[in-house]
Formats: structure tokens, C-alpha cells, sequence
């Protein structure tokens, strides 16, 4: 017997690359992506995410987040205009 897969119950964040584009002054940069629980996109922060850590979050924080960058620009780019409603 199959299970079905695992639903989420709420949304979620990641860091994906966003690509922007203005004619000539198109550009690309890593932002924030918010997801609904079904995995639909629903908007992205306004800045470009920062790599940054506390000395709070403990011995290799750095690494992990780097790890977070690495995977983002690992994934397939979205476009800003994937987020127009």
C-alpha cells in the first residue's frame, strides 16, 4: 500500500535567483521566495537576500548559509514576472 506524498500545512521560504528584466538593464540576484503550502509562488522580498549571521546561530553558520546561496543559484531561475497576480 502507497502512501500519498507529504502535503504541507503551511507555506514556506527560500532563497531563489530572480531574474529581472528591463530591456538593456536586465539583471538577476538572489532574493527570499515565499511559497503557499502547495508549492504555488506567491511573492519574494523586496531586497536582495544578504549572506549574514549572528555569532548566536553557533559554528557553522556560515557555511550553511553560504549552502542556502549555493543552492539557490543551483536551481532554475525565476522571473520577476512569475509573481504578477
Amino acid at each position: 500500500m502507497s502512501q500519498a506524498p507529504h502535503k504541507r500545512k503551511r507555506g514556506y521560504w527560500n532563497l531563489r535567483v530572480i531574474e529581472f528584466n528591463a530591456g538593456e538593464d536586465s539583471w538577476s540576484a538572489v532574493h527570499e521566495v515565499y511559497y503557499e503550502a502547495d508549492g504555488s509562488l506567491k511573492g519574494y522580498s523586496a531586497n536582495p537576500a544578504v549572506v549574514m549571521w549572528s555569532s548566536d546561530d553557533g559554528p557553522g553558520a556560515a557555511q550553511q548559509c553560504l549552502k542556502k546561496f549555493r543552492r539557490a543559484i543551483s536551481e532554475p531561475p525565476l522571473k520577476a514576472s512569475d509573481f504578477v497576480a
